[in-house]
C-alpha cells in the first residue's frame, strides 16, 4: 500500500477547493488573485503571505478549523497556548511530545489505560493496541478521530522544522491501517484543541463517563487528560 504523505499548504487548499466544488481560475476570480499564483501556491512553489490567506479563507468561506488548519500550514501564529497546574499523581494527564510520544504518565493514567505510558505513541495505542479498544468502547471511534486530528496539527506545526521525519516515519507505518488511513484522507480539518466526552471501562471491569481534554502547552508539548 502507498505510504500516506504529511499535508502541505497546497494540498489543503487544493482540497479546500475541490470539496466546493471550485476550479483553479474560479477561485482565482472569488480571491482576486491570478491563475499562476493559485497554480504556483497549490504546487507548493511559493509560500502564502498573510494577505492571500485572508482572501482564499474569504473566498472559499472557510470553516474556524479549516481556516485555523490552513494558517497553521501557513506559518501564521498558532492557536493560544495552554499552561498546567501543578500536577500530582491523582491526576489522569499524561504530556506528549511533538512526535505525540508520551514523555510523563502520571499514576492514574496508567492505571486508567493500560500499556498506555511513557515511551508509548498515543497513535499507535489508538490503533494498535487492543486495550485502547477495550477501553474506549463505543467511545473509540471518537477517540481516534481525535487522535488523527491531533497528528494532523502536529505535523503542520513541524512540517519545516528538523525532526519532522517521524512524521513519515509514522505515516508509513499506518499506511496499512485501515482505520487510521480512512480518517486521514478525509478532508477533514478539525481542531483536535477540544474537550471530548468519553466512556471507559476501568480496569476493575466497571464503566465510568470522562472527559478527555487535550491541551497545547507553551513548552511546545500537548497534553492529554481525563476528568470525571
Amino acid at each position: 500500500m502507498d505510504p500516506l504523505e504529511p499535508h502541505t499548504t497546497g494540498s489543503v487548499i487544493q482540497a479546500l477547493r475541490t470539496k466546493r466544488g471550485v476550479t483553479q481560475r474560479e477561485l482565482a476570480v472569488l480571491a482576486v488573485l491570478s491563475p499562476h499564483t493559485i497554480q504556483s501556491l497549490e504546487l507548493n512553489r511559493r509560500p502564502p503571505k498573510e494577505e492571500v490567506v485572508d482572501a482564499i479563507v474569504e473566498a472559499l468561506r472557510l470553516d474556524i478549523g479549516e481556516e485555523n488548519y490552513l494558517r497553521v500550514l501557513s506559518k501564521l501564529p498558532r492557536r493560544p497556548m495552554s499552561t498546567l497546574a501543578t500536577i500530582s499523581d491523582r491526576h489522569a494527564l499524561a504530556v506528549l511530545s511533538s512526535s505525540l510520544t508520551i514523555t510523563y504518565a502520571t499514576r492514574a493514567v496508567e492505571e486508567l489505560l493500560p500499556g498506555f505510558g511513557e515511551d508509548q505513541n498515543f497513535v499507535i495505542w489508538v490503533f494498535e493496541r487492543d486495550e485502547s479498544r477495550q477501553v474506549f468502547g463505543e467511545s473509540w471511534a471518537a477517540v481516534a478521530t481525535l487522535a488523527v486530528d491531533l497528528m494532523r496539527w502536529q505535523i503542520a506545526a513541524t512540517h519545516e522544522r528538523k525532526g519532522r521525519r517521524w512524521a513519515h516515519t509514522l505515516l508509513n507505518r499506518m499506511s496499512g491501517n485501515d482505520a487510521f488511513r480512512s480518517r486521514w484522507e478525509r478532508d477533514n480539518f478539525s481542531d483536535p484543541m477540544r474537550a471530548l466526552r468519553t466512556t471507559i471501562t476501568r480496569p476493575d471491569g466497571g464503566r465510568t463517563s470522562m472527559t478527555m481534554l487535550v491541551l497545547d502547552l507553551a513548552s511546545g508539548q500537548t497534553a492529554l487528560g481525563w476528568l470525571p
